[in-house]
């Protein structure tokens, strides 16, 4: 069975909506195909009272921002992957349900099919993929580590 599409465009806008205290940042991003990565292309920081500051700068974690942001955009992209419950909790930045111990023992060919788009989508917004697939299904790094192995031996993930 083949693993579903990602749709990933070749260009987004990712915009932080500024409050009181933080400035409104906005990242133009870029997939790089060669890669499968998306990489930054643009950045801006602006408030119309606070002062851009390289403090206030190391303060917003820009690196953090981006990934969220970006999964973000990528679930609005993806809207039927995002029917999916572990992928749907890996859009919105959250953990998932633990998965039943018969489950995490022998993962269903549906496990391993949204682990692999977990990881995949991972990689695309500079997460760290295994830790993100043991968060959304709620197993620890040894268990996703095995799941992805499993997944890579049934061609479902190269």
């Amino acid at each position: 069975m083949p693993t579903p599409t990602i749709v990933t465009p070749q260009f987004l806008h990712l915009n932080v909506i500024a409050t009181a205290e933080t400035p409104d940042v906005k990242i133009r991003v870029i997939h790089d195909d060669r890669k499968a990565v998306y990489v930054n292309a643009s950045l801006a920081v602006e408030h119309p009272v606070l002062a851009i500051t390289p403090t206030l700068l190391s303060k917003l974690k820009l690196g953090s921002l981006r990934k969220t942001a970006l999964r973000v955009a990528l679930g609005e992209k993806n809207a039927e992957l995002a029917k999916r419950a572990p992928v749907k909790s890996y859009f919105k930045g959250t953990a998932g349900r633990a998965v039943a111990e018969k489950a995490r023992l022998e993962p269903t060919a549906e496990h391993l099919e949204n682990a692999s788009i977990i990881f995949r989508l991972s990689r695309l917004v500079g997460d760290y993929p295994l830790l993100s697939v043991a968060r959304c299904f709620g197993i620890e790094h040894a268990d996703a580590k095995r799941w992805i192995a499993i997944a890579r031996k049934n061609g479902e993930l190269v």
